[in-house]
Protein backbone atom coordinates (compact mmCIF):
# COMPACT_ATOMS: atom_id res chain seq x y z
CA UNK A 1 0.00 0.00 0.00
CA UNK A 2 1.04 3.59 -0.83
CA UNK A 3 3.03 5.45 1.97
CA UNK A 4 6.33 7.92 1.09
CA UNK A 5 7.28 10.40 4.14
CA UNK A 6 9.53 13.07 3.28
CA UNK A 7 11.54 13.81 6.56
CA UNK A 8 12.62 17.37 6.49
CA UNK A 9 15.22 17.61 9.60
CA UNK A 10 14.60 20.67 11.98
CA UNK A 11 11.42 21.27 10.41
CA UNK A 12 8.58 18.62 10.47
CA UNK A 13 7.44 15.57 8.26
CA UNK A 14 5.00 15.31 5.38
CA UNK A 15 3.33 11.97 4.40
CA UNK A 16 2.55 11.64 0.69
CA UNK A 17 -0.52 9.37 0.72
CA UNK A 18 -1.01 6.67 3.01
CA UNK A 19 -2.71 3.15 2.05
CA UNK A 20 -4.13 0.52 4.55
CA UNK A 21 -0.64 -0.89 5.83
CA UNK A 22 0.82 2.88 6.32
CA UNK A 23 0.56 2.83 10.32
CA UNK A 24 2.12 -1.39 10.77
CA UNK A 25 4.58 0.15 8.24
CA UNK A 26 5.78 3.12 10.34
CA UNK A 27 6.00 0.94 13.52
CA UNK A 28 8.04 -1.47 11.93
CA UNK A 29 10.10 0.78 10.17
CA UNK A 30 10.62 2.80 13.33
CA UNK A 31 12.39 2.23 16.67
CA UNK A 32 9.96 3.03 19.17
CA UNK A 33 11.68 6.09 20.54
CA UNK A 34 11.98 7.53 16.71
CA UNK A 35 8.45 6.60 16.36
CA UNK A 36 7.02 8.80 18.78
CA UNK A 37 9.21 11.71 17.78
CA UNK A 38 7.55 10.95 13.97
CA UNK A 39 4.36 11.87 15.64
CA UNK A 40 5.38 14.50 17.55
CA UNK A 41 6.91 16.07 14.35
CA UNK A 42 3.92 14.79 11.72
CA UNK A 43 2.88 17.94 9.97
CA UNK A 44 1.07 17.33 7.05
CA UNK A 45 -0.33 14.39 4.88
CA UNK A 46 -1.17 15.01 1.60
CA UNK A 47 -3.78 12.65 -0.18
CA UNK A 48 -3.48 12.38 -3.67
CA UNK A 49 -6.74 10.85 -4.72
CA UNK A 50 -9.94 8.75 -3.67
CA UNK A 51 -8.71 5.16 -4.47
CA UNK A 52 -8.33 3.16 -1.38
CA UNK A 53 -4.84 2.11 -1.29
CA UNK A 54 -3.70 5.96 -1.09
CA UNK A 55 -6.18 6.86 1.86
CA UNK A 56 -7.47 3.78 3.68
CA UNK A 57 -4.81 4.38 6.34
CA UNK A 58 -5.22 8.01 7.18
CA UNK A 59 -8.35 7.28 9.79
CA UNK A 60 -5.22 5.08 11.88
CA UNK A 61 -2.70 7.61 11.39
CA UNK A 62 -5.00 10.97 12.97
CA UNK A 63 -6.04 9.02 15.72
CA UNK A 64 -2.59 7.66 16.53
CA UNK A 65 -1.03 11.76 15.83
CA UNK A 66 -4.18 12.61 18.44
CA UNK A 67 -3.06 9.97 20.93
CA UNK A 68 0.82 11.08 20.69
CA UNK A 69 -0.14 14.99 21.03
CA UNK A 70 -3.02 14.74 23.60
CA UNK A 71 -0.06 13.07 25.84
CA UNK A 72 2.17 16.42 25.13
CA UNK A 73 1.73 19.67 27.21
CA UNK A 74 -0.55 22.00 25.91
CA UNK A 75 1.93 24.20 25.15
CA UNK A 76 3.83 21.69 22.52
CA UNK A 77 0.85 20.08 20.42
CA UNK A 78 0.72 21.03 17.08
CA UNK A 79 -1.79 21.10 14.17
CA UNK A 80 -1.55 18.29 11.40
CA UNK A 81 -2.65 19.92 8.06
CA UNK A 82 -4.33 17.50 5.64
CA UNK A 83 -4.09 18.24 2.00
CA UNK A 84 -6.48 16.45 0.20
CA UNK A 85 -9.45 15.69 -2.33
CA UNK A 86 -12.56 17.81 -0.63
CA UNK A 87 -14.54 14.65 -0.96
CA UNK A 88 -11.94 12.95 1.63
CA UNK A 89 -13.31 15.31 4.36
CA UNK A 90 -16.82 14.67 4.04
CA UNK A 91 -15.02 11.37 5.20
CA UNK A 92 -13.48 12.02 8.06
CA UNK A 93 -16.00 14.19 9.78
CA UNK A 94 -18.97 11.80 9.35
CA UNK A 95 -16.64 8.96 11.11
CA UNK A 96 -15.37 11.39 13.87
CA UNK A 97 -19.01 11.31 14.72
CA UNK A 98 -19.18 7.57 15.01
CA UNK A 99 -15.52 7.61 16.66
CA UNK A 100 -13.57 10.86 18.02
CA UNK A 101 -10.29 11.24 16.47
CA UNK A 102 -10.08 14.49 17.66
CA UNK A 103 -10.19 16.02 14.03
CA UNK A 104 -11.89 19.01 15.29
CA UNK A 105 -9.04 19.78 18.04
CA UNK A 106 -5.59 19.12 15.45
CA UNK A 107 -6.61 18.55 12.15
CA UNK A 108 -6.40 21.27 9.06
CA UNK A 109 -8.29 20.43 6.28
CA UNK A 110 -7.21 21.91 2.70
CA UNK A 111 -8.61 21.39 -0.45
CA UNK A 112 -6.36 20.42 -3.15
CA UNK A 113 -8.32 22.46 -5.67
CA UNK A 114 -7.31 25.49 -4.53
CA UNK A 115 -5.66 25.26 -1.13
CA UNK A 116 -8.34 26.99 0.87
CA UNK A 117 -9.19 24.99 3.89
CA UNK A 118 -12.08 22.72 3.63
CA UNK A 119 -15.05 24.65 5.18
CA UNK A 120 -19.29 25.15 3.94
CA UNK A 121 -19.11 28.78 5.08
CA UNK A 122 -19.91 31.17 2.13
CA UNK A 123 -17.12 33.32 0.23
CA UNK A 124 -16.40 36.12 1.74
CA UNK A 125 -13.53 38.62 1.86
CA UNK A 126 -12.90 37.87 5.53
CA UNK A 127 -12.84 34.45 5.11
CA UNK A 128 -10.58 34.89 2.09
CA UNK A 129 -8.52 36.45 4.35
CA UNK A 130 -8.29 33.92 7.10
CA UNK A 131 -7.67 31.26 4.29
CA UNK A 132 -4.50 33.05 3.12
CA UNK A 133 -3.65 33.32 6.53
CA UNK A 134 -4.09 30.06 7.45
CA UNK A 135 -1.84 29.13 4.29
CA UNK A 136 0.97 31.23 5.28
CA UNK A 137 1.09 29.89 8.07
CA UNK A 138 1.01 26.29 6.67
CA UNK A 139 3.98 27.06 4.64
CA UNK A 140 6.02 29.03 8.00
CA UNK A 141 5.28 25.97 9.73
CA UNK A 142 7.01 23.75 7.59
CA UNK A 143 9.75 26.21 6.31
CA UNK A 144 8.12 26.21 2.57
CA UNK A 145 8.90 28.62 -0.14
CA UNK A 146 5.70 26.74 -2.20
CA UNK A 147 2.73 23.85 -1.89
CA UNK A 148 1.91 23.89 -4.98
CA UNK A 149 -1.18 21.26 -6.86
CA UNK A 150 -2.50 20.38 -9.95
CA UNK A 151 -4.98 17.72 -11.48
CA UNK A 152 -3.89 14.92 -12.90
CA UNK A 153 -5.52 12.48 -15.03
CA UNK A 154 -6.28 9.32 -13.09
CA UNK A 155 -9.93 9.51 -11.92
CA UNK A 156 -11.81 12.50 -10.51
CA UNK A 157 -10.10 14.47 -8.15
CA UNK A 158 -6.55 13.28 -8.47
CA UNK A 159 -3.67 15.49 -7.99
CA UNK A 160 -0.14 15.35 -8.38
CA UNK A 161 2.16 18.09 -5.68
CA UNK A 162 5.15 20.27 -6.08
CA UNK A 163 6.71 20.78 -2.74
CA UNK A 164 9.53 23.80 -2.84
CA UNK A 165 11.40 24.26 0.32
CA UNK A 166 13.15 28.18 1.32
CA UNK A 167 16.60 26.10 1.07
CA UNK A 168 16.32 25.60 -2.67
CA UNK A 169 14.87 21.77 -3.15
CA UNK A 170 11.97 20.78 -4.67
CA UNK A 171 10.12 17.54 -4.44
CA UNK A 172 7.20 16.37 -7.32
CA UNK A 173 5.12 13.65 -5.84
CA UNK A 174 2.99 12.50 -9.18
CA UNK A 175 0.08 9.90 -7.19
CA UNK A 176 -1.74 8.20 -9.71
CA UNK A 177 -1.76 9.18 -13.45
CA UNK A 178 -1.22 9.23 -16.98
CA UNK A 179 1.66 11.84 -18.46
CA UNK A 180 0.72 15.33 -17.21
CA UNK A 181 1.24 18.93 -18.85
CA UNK A 182 0.63 20.53 -15.13
CA UNK A 183 2.71 18.33 -13.15
CA UNK A 184 5.99 19.19 -15.48
CA UNK A 185 4.50 23.17 -15.30
CA UNK A 186 4.57 22.80 -11.43
CA UNK A 187 7.58 20.66 -11.41
CA UNK A 188 10.01 22.25 -13.33
CA UNK A 189 13.59 22.20 -12.27
CA UNK A 190 12.63 19.88 -9.62
CA UNK A 191 15.15 17.80 -7.42
CA UNK A 192 13.64 14.69 -7.25
CA UNK A 193 10.35 13.42 -8.82
CA UNK A 194 8.59 10.58 -7.81
CA UNK A 195 6.47 9.59 -10.58
CA UNK A 196 4.69 6.03 -10.18
CA UNK A 197 5.46 3.72 -12.73
CA UNK A 198 2.51 1.00 -12.52
CA UNK A 199 2.71 -0.59 -16.10
CA UNK A 200 5.37 -2.40 -17.74
CA UNK A 201 6.63 -0.42 -21.38
CA UNK A 202 5.45 -3.87 -23.32
CA UNK A 203 1.80 -3.06 -21.97
CA UNK A 204 1.01 0.69 -23.40
CA UNK A 205 -2.42 -0.01 -23.68
CA UNK A 206 -2.93 -1.30 -20.26
CA UNK A 207 -1.67 1.66 -19.29
CA UNK A 208 -4.08 3.54 -21.04
CA UNK A 209 -6.77 1.62 -19.90
CA UNK A 210 -6.17 1.72 -16.65
CA UNK A 211 -4.88 5.63 -16.38
CA UNK A 212 -1.71 4.72 -15.36
CA UNK A 213 1.77 5.46 -16.60
CA UNK A 214 4.67 2.91 -17.85
CA UNK A 215 8.14 3.08 -17.08
CA UNK A 216 8.98 5.14 -19.78
CA UNK A 217 6.13 7.38 -19.37
CA UNK A 218 7.25 8.01 -16.15
CA UNK A 219 10.67 9.24 -17.08
CA UNK A 220 9.91 11.18 -19.92
CA UNK A 221 7.84 13.05 -17.42
CA UNK A 222 11.00 13.86 -14.96
CA UNK A 223 12.98 14.85 -18.08
CA UNK A 224 10.71 17.24 -19.50
CA UNK A 225 10.53 18.75 -15.69
CA UNK A 226 14.46 18.79 -15.94
CA UNK A 227 14.31 17.11 -12.98
CA UNK A 228 17.89 16.24 -11.33
CA UNK A 229 16.81 12.67 -10.04
CA UNK A 230 13.69 10.74 -11.00
CA UNK A 231 12.26 8.15 -8.40
CA UNK A 232 10.03 5.45 -9.55
CA UNK A 233 7.28 3.38 -8.01
CA UNK A 234 4.38 2.16 -7.62
CA UNK A 235 4.61 -0.60 -9.53
CA UNK A 236 2.08 -3.28 -11.07
CA UNK A 237 1.65 -6.69 -8.79
CA UNK A 238 1.97 -8.25 -12.29
CA UNK A 239 5.93 -7.53 -11.66
CA UNK A 240 5.92 -7.42 -8.03
CA UNK A 241 9.81 -6.97 -7.60
CA UNK A 242 11.34 -4.50 -10.08
CA UNK A 243 10.26 -2.76 -13.13
CA UNK A 244 10.64 -4.68 -16.29
CA UNK A 245 13.68 -2.68 -18.05
CA UNK A 246 15.45 -3.89 -14.44
CA UNK A 247 14.95 -7.45 -15.31
CA UNK A 248 16.05 -7.00 -18.67
CA UNK A 249 19.21 -5.07 -17.30
CA UNK A 250 22.03 -5.93 -19.56
CA UNK A 251 20.12 -4.18 -22.68
CA UNK A 252 20.46 -1.41 -20.97
CA UNK A 253 23.28 -0.69 -19.09
CA UNK A 254 25.08 1.63 -21.49
CA UNK A 255 21.69 3.43 -21.92
CA UNK A 256 23.02 6.38 -19.35
CA UNK A 257 21.29 9.29 -21.01
CA UNK A 258 17.96 7.91 -20.05
CA UNK A 259 18.88 6.25 -16.98
CA UNK A 260 21.84 8.14 -15.45
CA UNK A 261 19.36 9.78 -13.02
CA UNK A 262 16.53 7.19 -12.86
CA UNK A 263 16.60 5.29 -9.30
CA UNK A 264 14.02 2.22 -8.05
CA UNK A 265 11.68 2.48 -4.94
CA UNK A 266 11.43 -0.30 -2.84
CA UNK A 267 9.80 -1.35 0.66
CA UNK A 268 11.27 0.36 3.44
CA UNK A 269 14.01 2.29 1.35
CA UNK A 270 15.56 5.50 3.17
CA UNK A 271 17.25 7.79 0.89
CA UNK A 272 18.74 11.34 1.66
CA UNK A 273 18.64 13.80 -0.68
CA UNK A 274 22.26 14.07 -1.06
CA UNK A 275 22.52 9.98 -1.98
CA UNK A 276 19.90 10.43 -4.80
CA UNK A 277 22.97 9.64 -7.15
CA UNK A 278 23.36 6.27 -5.93
CA UNK A 279 20.65 5.02 -6.70
CA UNK A 280 20.87 4.35 -10.67
CA UNK A 281 24.51 2.48 -9.65
CA UNK A 282 22.31 -0.29 -7.85
CA UNK A 283 20.72 -1.91 -11.05
CA UNK A 284 22.98 -4.70 -11.09
CA UNK A 285 22.29 -5.28 -6.84
CA UNK A 286 18.62 -5.24 -7.81
CA UNK A 287 18.75 -7.79 -10.75
CA UNK A 288 20.53 -10.32 -8.58
CA UNK A 289 18.55 -9.28 -5.79
CA UNK A 290 14.71 -8.99 -6.84
CA UNK A 291 14.12 -11.19 -10.23
CA UNK A 292 13.98 -14.85 -8.97
CA UNK A 293 14.27 -17.61 -11.26
CA UNK A 294 10.92 -18.18 -11.62
CA UNK A 295 10.38 -14.74 -12.99
CA UNK A 296 13.54 -15.09 -14.98
CA UNK A 297 12.31 -17.76 -17.04
CA UNK A 298 8.95 -16.26 -17.82
CA UNK A 299 10.90 -13.35 -18.93
CA UNK A 300 12.81 -15.08 -21.37
CA UNK A 301 9.91 -16.77 -22.54
CA UNK A 302 7.86 -13.87 -23.03
CA UNK A 303 10.38 -12.48 -24.82
CA UNK A 304 11.29 -15.37 -27.02
CA UNK A 305 7.54 -14.90 -28.20
CA UNK A 306 8.37 -11.48 -29.05
CA UNK A 307 11.15 -12.28 -31.33
CA UNK A 308 9.56 -15.47 -33.01
CA UNK A 309 6.75 -13.12 -34.03
CA UNK A 310 4.30 -14.48 -31.52
CA UNK A 311 3.49 -11.22 -29.29
CA UNK A 312 0.03 -10.68 -27.79
CA UNK A 313 0.86 -6.89 -28.32
CA UNK A 314 -2.82 -5.11 -29.11
CA UNK A 315 -4.88 -8.34 -28.77
CA UNK A 316 -6.88 -7.30 -25.66
CA UNK A 317 -8.04 -11.03 -24.68
CA UNK A 318 -4.18 -11.76 -23.94
CA UNK A 319 -2.82 -10.82 -20.72
CA UNK A 320 1.23 -11.12 -21.05
CA UNK A 321 1.78 -9.67 -17.80
CA UNK A 322 0.69 -12.86 -16.66
CA UNK A 323 -0.80 -13.41 -12.84
CA UNK A 324 1.60 -15.35 -10.42
CA UNK A 325 -0.69 -18.31 -10.58
CA UNK A 326 -0.62 -18.48 -14.20
CA UNK A 327 3.25 -18.11 -13.87
CA UNK A 328 3.83 -20.80 -11.49
CA UNK A 329 1.92 -22.88 -13.90
CA UNK A 330 4.47 -22.45 -16.39
CA UNK A 331 7.35 -22.85 -14.51
CA UNK A 332 6.25 -26.30 -13.27
CA UNK A 333 5.88 -26.99 -17.11
CA UNK A 334 9.21 -26.01 -18.07
CA UNK A 335 11.01 -27.73 -14.49
CA UNK A 336 9.27 -30.56 -15.86
CA UNK A 337 10.32 -30.59 -19.35
CA UNK A 338 13.92 -29.71 -18.13
CA UNK A 339 13.56 -32.75 -15.71
CA UNK A 340 12.69 -35.21 -18.37
CA UNK A 341 15.00 -34.25 -20.30
CA UNK A 342 17.86 -34.82 -17.79
CA UNK A 343 16.22 -38.01 -17.13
Amino acid sequence: MSCTVLKIPGVGNIILDCGEGSLAYLKRHLPPSEYLEFFRNLRTIFVSHLHADHHLGIIGLIREYATIQNALPLDKRQPLFIVGPWRIFNSLYEYNEVENIHIDEYVIPFHSYDLRPARLLPPSSKVQNLDQELFQGFLSELNLHSFETCYVPHCPQSYGVAITHKSGWKIVYSGDCRPSGDLVEIGRGATVVIHEATVADTQPQDALDKMHCTTAEAIMIGKRMNARYILLTHFSQKWSRVPEFVIDWDRHKHEHEKYGNVGIAFDHMTVKLGEMWKLPLMYDAFEVMYKDEKERKYYIRLKGEKEDGNSTEGDSSKDTEEPASKRRKIDREITGMTMEAGQ
